[in-house]
């Protein structure tokens, strides 16, 4: 399994939304992912010939759990008789090496006394420096 970076926005968490159905509205979109947290954005560009949904939209969260939540629970289901899917719009691209992502950033060091080998497995929640590892994605 892929190991990705996730990036922030300035002001929030930014989900992408694909597989949207062209005469879908921003209140469709609104109404399904608002139930997942305060929905601070939402671009739902149109094709400028047709007036038609391009097909996908972005979705801001000031939190990321929200954004997280919403990301995890929409991603595949149905939404106006059309699957969607849901993933995050900023990534910086798959770690390619597990080991070498997370086990061998110095955090075995003095720094970090109360760290074993264990954690090397991504099941559990670290705060290193500026990266936070959760679930198999890195949060810078």
């Amino acid at each position: 399994m892929p190991i990705y970076v996730v990036i922030p926005a300035i002001e929030g968490w930014i989900i992408i939304v694909s597989g949207v159905k062209e005469d879908a509205e921003e209140s469709d979109l609104y109404d399904a992912f608002a139930e997942f947290g305060e929905v601070k954005d939402l671009h739902l560009n149109l094709e400028l010939r047709t007036g038609y949904v391009k097909g996908y939209a972005l979705v801001e969260y000031g939190i990321f759990e929200e954004a997280q939540t919403a990301n995890r629970i929409m991603n595949g289901t149905e939404l106006l008789t059309k699957t969607i899917h849901v993933d995050w719009a900023f990534n910086r691209g798959p770690i390619q090496n597990v080991t070498s992502a997370g086990c061998e950033l110095n955090v075995f060091s003095p720094a970090f006394p109360m760290v074993d080998k264990s954690l090397c497995q991504f099941d559990m929640i670290l705060n290193l420096d500026h990266m936070l590892v959760t679930d198999s994605v890195f949060f810078v």
